[in-house]
């Protein structure tokens, strides 16, 4: 009687809280991500930041590598980086000019301070810290990255003025519906800003397994990062009245909105070429049908119904996400591994270990009977 009290024991563990720790961790994020959005008064009225990272992470889910938790890490990142702005522009403009030169504080300070500070985190992740993600990832996992990134510092720019921005009405617009959000007075908006910087970024990734193209590939990083300051410099200079010249020079530009289209138009020509490489310029991998993983997913309900097989159902819909995302990384993996230019092997091996252990484990789980 005592052993099978023993055995008993061990094949039911205890509920303990520790069993319940990632629901906690989970639920912790989302209650941050309400504070920040809903716990102030003017926190409603930028929610067109949200919804441009948002709306571009769905668009660009069927070609992303990194998942949604990073989306909104690099969101987070790139609020708390707008502190750090923030005093990077208060030691030049109060420390350094005592607040004098106002028209060049706004045209040339803020620019030049916002527009590289914003996608820093992202570049010394990929390229000072080794981050993995660069193997299994393009550049449209870069541009959503940086739209986050953007978008946070957008949010507390926002926050910190109590302004709040309509819908933008220059376009582009897709079934009445603006493209680009967070876009005002001309300008892309940070988000559209880091975005484009990040798009040509991340084609800059995919050049640098080339020693022909590498170097080459920097000139569209060079002139978007060049172009958004720009820009920007003209949007804060025409608020302190811009003279005829200055002007016209601007109206070249679309005054400001041609970047909109651009980026737009780059991100669509992006998101096909890369749909068209992993699907296509890749080795096949075993696939498992839909309704295998649906038939995974929802299996725990149909013999009882409670917490416990909600929980089930909802980490098991993670698996499955992951499953999938995991075989997109893997064909990143494997496209990154081509070219003639030298290939850091250690990180690179690792990233093919974790993506390919990741893609083997969830085919096994979901092809269980």
């Amino acid at each position: 009687m005592a052993s099978d009290v023993t055995t008993t024991a061990v094949l039911t563990p205890a509920v303990t809280w520790r069993r319940y720790f990632g629901d906690a961790l989970l639920l912790a994020r989302f209650v941050v991500a309400f504070a920040i959005l809903f716990g102030s008064r003017h926190g409603t009225h930028y929610l067109h930041h949200v919804a441009f990272i948002a709306g571009l992470a769905i668009v660009t889910w069927s070609v992303r590598g990194i998942g949604w938790g990073s989306i909104y890490d690099f969101f987070v990142a790139g609020i708390l980086g707008a502190y750090v702005i923030v005093g990077v522009q208060w030691v030049i403009e109060v420390a350094i000019l005592h607040r004098s030169m106002e028209v060049f504080r706004a045209a040339i300070v803020a620019p030049l301070t916002e527009e590289p500070l914003k996608v820093a985190p992202l570049v010394l992740l990929m390229l000072v810290f080794g981050w993995r993600a660069r193997w299994w990832s393009g550049a449209c996992d870069m541009a959503a990255c940086g739209v986050a990134l953007g978008s946070g510092f957008g949010f507390v720019e926002d926050s910190m003025r109590r302004a709040s921005y309509p819908l933008a009405h220059g376009g582009p617009h897709l079934f009445r519906i603006p493209l680009m959000p967070d876009a005002y007075n001309g300008f892309i908006g940070h988000g559209g800003s880091a975005g484009l910087i990040a798009l040509t970024f991340g084609w800059w990734l995919w050049a640098s397994r080339s020693k022909k193209w590498r170097t080459l590939a920097l000139i569209p990083l060079a002139m978007a990062a060049y172009w958004m300051v720009i820009d920007h410099g003209f949007v804060n200079f025409g608020l302190h009245g811009m003279d005829r010249f200055s002007r016209f020079i601007w109206s070249l530009d679309g005054s400001g909105n041609l970047a909109r289209y651009v980026f737009v138009a780059a991100m669509v020509v992006t998101l096909a070429a890369e749909w068209i490489a992993i699907h296509f310029f890749v080795p096949k991998l075993r696939r498992m049908p839909i309704s295998r993983c649906l038939e995974y997913v929802l299996r725990p309900i149909r013999s009882a119904f409670g917490y416990r097989e909600l929980r089930r159902v909802i980490t098991r819909t993670r698996g499955v996400l992951l499953y999938w995302r995991s075989r997109r990384q893997l064909r990143y993996v494997m496209l990154h591994g081509r070219g003639d230019a030298p290939l850091n092997t250690r990180d690179y091996a690792k990233a093919a270990t974790e993506a390919g252990g990741r893609c083997m484990t969830g085919h096994a789980a979901i092809s269980q009977p």
